[in-house]
């Protein structure tokens, strides 16, 4: 399933935004069928028979640093402003903006709508 940008905007920090995060950006293979607050992947040298769960992406910077760092080897710019005034941070990846008060949730929602707007540009040609 698709998102739609607005869908990915109101996600709020959590494992369903994990979820999509490891499938959609990560490219993990997912098991299905597990509870929305239990997301796993598949790990890839064991043809489906191990899983382990998903990363905290939206939550654990240390994670959401892992998808930025693959979105910048996917040839993806990006770049961060914090605003201390209002306690926010704007991360902004390739077209993808998001501005929120965790920096794991800004950089895991940017990617999801470059991701987003990738898919659109590569279907529209």
């Amino acid at each position: 399933m698709t998102l739609t940008r607005e869908e990915i905007l109101k996600m709020e920090s959590g494992r369903q935004l994990d979820a999509k995060v490891a499938e959609l950006v990560m490219g993990l293979d997912m098991v299905e069928g597990q509870l929305p607050q239990l997301p796993r992947y598949y790990l890839a040298d064991y043809e489906k028979t191990i899983h382990r769960d998903v990363p905290l992406y939206s939550s654990d910077i240390s994670a959401a640093w892992a998808v930025l760092e693959r979105m910048q080897g996917s040839g993806w710019s990006w770049d961060m402003k914090m605003n201390n005034l209002a306690n926010e941070v704007e991360v902004r990846i390739g077209r993808g903006q998001t501005v929120s008060k965790s920096v794991a949730e800004a950089i895991c929602k940017s990617a999801l709508i470059a991701n987003l707007d990738a898919i659109e540009w590569a279907t529209d040609v």
